[in-house]
């Protein structure tokens, strides 16, 4: 009877620690979800990790500015175990989230705390471009961001820009060094992008661009004049 006893009782010990994992889990995806700051600290004192994933693979940062949760998002960025470039399974960060949303304080906030602005594949740049986000992109920039930082498919920044007719954006990359001379893998030019998008007066400053970068391109490397097209 003591031995069934003490087993009942080792069972239900062993069995505690999990239950309260899975209650806290639940709890820290709730606390985000509805930008609960208090409860959010308590969890992460109780030793909930702040780098948590939910069940799409966002992790928590990034989860929580989906959610626009900037109460828990200025919880979760003082906690010195965050992974500030954690990605999610589409090779996102939250960098690239506050980039894209236009949070220029919480992205100068992100570089400052270390969180890496160039990576392989799609980047904060790409994404800032691709908005009405000139300021940011002009910060990224300065933070020695990739200005011709190629995606997966071999999209630029200048490229994005372009899709989404943001003319500024545009016209800062170009000032900063991009090449309007890259083709994407679907076969699209910046030019060509703006041209897509019923643009005609962009895409035609651009093809005026591409004209330009390869005549200094030819001044500045005369040996390759019989290769570049």
């Amino acid at each position: 009877m003591i031995y069934r006893l003490i087993s009942l009782l080792l069972i239900l010990c062993s069995s505690w620690p999990l239950a309260t994992r899975a209650g806290s889990y639940e709890d820290f995806l709730k606390a985000i979800e509805l930008d609960d700051a208090r409860t959010l600290q308590k969890l992460l004192k109780a030793g909930v990790d702040p780098n948590t994933v939910d069940a799409s693979g966002d992790p928590a940062l990034i989860r929580a500015l989906k959610n626009e949760s900037l109460e828990v998002v200025d919880v979760l960025i003082t906690q010195r175990s965050l992974n500030l470039d954690q990605q999610n399974p589409y090779g996102e960060t939250a960098l690239m989230y506050a980039a894209i949303q236009g949070r220029e304080t919480l992205v100068r906030t992100l570089v400052k705390l270390g969180a890496q602005i160039n990576q392989p594949g799609w980047t904060a740049l790409h994404y800032a471009a691709s908005m009405d986000n000139t300021e940011i992109c002009r910060f990224l920039l300065e933070q020695k961001a990739d200005v011709d930082a190629l995606s997966p498919n071999k999209t630029t920044p200048l490229m994005m820009a372009a899709r989404g007719r943001q003319r500024a954006n545009v016209m800062l990359l170009i000032e900063h060094g991009a090449n309007p001379t890259l083709v994407n893998e679907t076969g699209y030019t910046a030019a060509a992008f703006a041209a897509r998008a019923e643009d005609t007066e962009l895409a035609a400053w651009l093809k005026r661009r591409e004209a330009d970068y390869l005549r200094d391109y030819l001044r500045a490397h005369p040996e390759n004049s019989g290769q570049k097209n």
